[in-house]
């Protein structure tokens, strides 16, 4: 007699703990990408610094190009002020965290970007739409 199968345990795509985890990635990524710049973002160092498995980052952004521009995304508009939602504790937390990354992530942000214009457009083109909207 077969044994019936009960519901799949884990993390789903799209689901709550799927998109914390993505989110979790790309923002370390963000460090990454910032710290090494776009030739020393890859899915054993964005792992290593996340404390993460190697497959966890690949399985959320299989290409470089992906992982890169996700990072760029999680970077603060320049308009971002001070947040709206959330207890007092957590939104005084976001704005320090996004006021803090202007002044030195975005020299090292379009830096890259402008560096690997010609081979990967899409990295000055995203980081540019984040500056200015």
């Amino acid at each position: 007699m077969a044994k019936e199968k009960g519901p799949v345990k884990g993390v789903h795509v799209g689901g709550t703990a799927w998109n914390q985890v993505h989110a979790s990635i790309a923002a370390f990524a963000l460090d990454v990408l910032t710290d090494r710049g776009y030739d020393g973002l890859t899915a054993d160092a964005v792992a290593e610094h996340g404390g993460l498995n190697r497959r966890t980052v690949y399985r959320h952004y299989p290409a470089r190009i992906d992982l890169a521009l996700a990072a760029i995304r999680q970077f603060p508009p320049s308009d971002v002020g001070w947040p709206v939602d959330g207890a007092p504790r957590e939104r005084l937390r976001q704005a320090m965290r996004s006021a803090s990354m202007w002044p030195v992530r975005l020299p090292q942000l379009l830096g890259t970007a402008v560096t690997h214009a010609v081979n990967e457009p899409r990295l000055l083109e995203a980081v540019l739409v984040g500056i200015i909207t």
